[in-house]
């Protein structure tokens, strides 16, 4: 299998332009209808988009691959044969997976399922796992809590069973891997999610992956939204000197990793996180003395700003917070 490279609507990602830290969670649900909204375009199986090369599978129905191999698994797929079908013989034993190959850096928010539309056949997948690559490993889709989230399948062959993901990722590649299924893995699916615009590093300390940025398209209508969120570094040494103007220095260097450690352990597991990145430190007069103030980029779905933002005013009043109460927000996007 080979290691492919790491794409509904611009419009609804947002870079949050944070400083500061903390917790977690909220999961939503969506209507039908509501699927091409809010990030979650279908990513191209159905409607052909994606390639039948960028699909591969573990096995096929008595090996036939181009008979029932994973080209054939694409959501509502009715010209026989209707699906994939793992192969049988081996499935209970060695189990079966799909990579599916997105052709670029991708958020992915959701996925919908089907089984093998034979009614005669009866196959079908009720329980799975998503996984996504993450560098060179793949990792699986993750609960708010950091668990491992198991997907509800199927309990029919044509039925369509669609969850979106409680914390969206950005990925190249994703697999699903059936847990369970009714007499064989039989599958159709779709993916959902939208192409975030890459956007150079500008003095983003401390982080390898790409930053993601949304840019005005007349084409798309789509347009930037970020919120620029202020905290103070609570610490009574850290007063503001000009080693935290001097970008090389080792005092910014490591007062910047620590911030963002403290805020990536408690943003990551907030539905809708994409990604994070140092801005600068900028002088405080807060409390009559020179403090020093964050800024961070908190890069996200557009939908989760509002609670994102909340999470971050209680989490500066937790007695372990490393910034002090101040805080201030602003929406230049708006």
């Amino acid at each position: 299998m080979p290691i492919l490279p790491r794409m509904m609507r611009v419009s609804l990602l947002c870079i949050l332009t944070a400083t500061l830290v903390f917790q977690i969670v909220h999961q939503t649900t969506i209507k039908d209808e509501d699927l091409i909204a809010n990030c979650r375009n279908p990513l191209g199986l159905e409607s052909r988009k994606i390639p039948d090369g960028a699909l591969w599978a573990s096995s096929a129905f008595n090996k036939d691959f181009s008979m029932f191999g994973p080209q054939r698994a694409r959501l509502r797929l009715d010209q026989p044969p209707r699906g994939y079908r793992a192969d049988a013989s081996s499935v209970d034993t060695n189990g079966s997976y799909i990579t599916i190959y997105l052709g670029n850096d991708t958020v992915v928010t959701g996925v919908s399922t089907q089984g093998y539309g034979d009614t005669t056949v009866q196959e079908w997948v009720t329980k799975y796992n998503l996984m996504f690559l993450n560098g060179i490993d793949f990792s699986p889709f993750k609960e708010t809590s950091g668990a491992t989230r198991s997907f509800t399948g199927n309990v029919d062959v044509n039925g369509v069973q669609h969850h979106d993901v409680p914390l969206p990722v950005i990925t190249s590649t994703v697999m699903i891997k059936p847990l369970e299924w009714n007499n064989n893995v039989g599958l159709r699916m779709e993916l959902y999610g939208c192409n975030p615009v890459i956007k150079e590093h500008h003095s983003c300390l401390f982080h390898s992956a790409p930053i993601f940025k949304v840019s005005i398209n007349a084409k798309t209508g789509s347009f930037d939204f970020f919120f620029l969120a202020k905290v103070v570094i609570a610490d009574p040494t850290a007063s503001f000197t000009l080693a935290f103007l001097n970008e090389d220095s080792e005092n910014y260097k490591t007062w910047a990793a620590d911030c963002l450690t403290q805020i990536r352990d408690v943003v990551q597991f907030v539905p809708g996180f994409l990604d994070l990145k140092f801005k600068r430190f900028r002088l405080s007069t807060d409390s009559n003395k020179l403090s020093v103030r964050v800024e961070v980029e908190i890069h996200c779905i557009k939908d989760t700003a509002d609670y994102i933002e909340e999470k971050l005013r209680i989490s500066v009043k937790s007695s372990d917070s490393m910034f002090t109460s101040y805080m201030d927000f602003q929406h230049p996007g708006k």
